[in-house]
């Protein structure tokens, strides 16, 4: 077995965690709907004391090699259709939910979900093209192999950059939420710049060049997009309590 890694050598309840493409940790905490002026910057060991205080879901946000990051422990609101339109606004977010035995990968463009399925579960299969996260996705997963484990390596991979134990311990921009996202959000304040599109890097085959990446466009829109359950209401009571 893999040796453990981090987020999980910190947590392993479960976690999710957005990346979006070239805003600040400040933007992050806006498109979930907080308050950035509220927030503080602090150790991991810190926002755990404020959770214990306030009884509410803690969200952290910092930056990995230009992708602004937003991570709550057991919490969820970073599936949330509502905070990925908003976050996505203008530019691409990758979120990643793992509770309870579950993994959900979902990548957002301009407000618009192109890809979001379970990793492994031919069900959830974006019935659309391209779908080039979850081919990749499935080409990486083998018997034995965890599935947040190689969702997370995907991620890192296209980032280029690895999500740290030092970085998770921070000091990171940090508050509480103390309510649910509401059912609309304004997207979050960013400086306008061009934007390349978004090309999913490739590992290197024989094949295939190690500088070889793949174009993602939007897919045609559909009457009956894929379904998706939501996060376990156990989840939801544990970010109450």
């Amino acid at each position: 077995m893999a040796a453990e890694r981090a987020p999980w050598t910190l947590n392993d309840l479960g976690f999710t965690i957005t990346f979006t493409r070239g805003i600040s940790p400040a933007s992050v905490l806006a498109g979930y709907g907080a308050d950035p002026a509220q927030a503080t910057l602090r150790s991991r060991a810190q926002a755990l004391d404020l959770r214990a205080d306030g009884g509410h879901d803690v969200l952290q946000a910092g930056v990995c090699n230009h992708w602004a990051f937003g991570y709550e422990e057991v919490g969820w609101d970073g599936t949330r259709d509502v905070v990925l339109q908003a976050l996505s606004d203008g530019t691409d977010t990758l979120s990643l939910y793992t509770f309870g035995g579950k993994v959900f990968f979902s990548h957002w463009r301009d407000g618009e979900r192109l890809e979001r399925f379970e990793p492994g579960a031919l069900y959830t299969r974006p019935k659309w093209e391209p779908r080039p996260f979850w081919n990749q996705m499935q080409a990486r997963l083998a018997p034995g192999t965890r599935r947040d484990h190689t969702a997370l390596a995907l991620i890192e991979q296209h980032i280029r950059a690895d999500l740290t134990e030092t970085l998770l311990t921070g000091p990171l921009l940090t508050l509480l939420l103390t309510t649910p996202a509401p059912d609309h959000l304004a997207p979050p304040p960013r400086q306008p710049k061009h934007r390349k599109p978004l090309r999913l890097v490739q590992p290197p085959t024989s094949a295939t060049p190690s500088s070889a990446t793949l174009t993602v466009t939007r897919p045609p829109a559909i009457s009956n997009p894929t379904h998706l359950p939501d996060a376990p209401d156990t989840l939801g009571q544990l970010s109450s309590s």
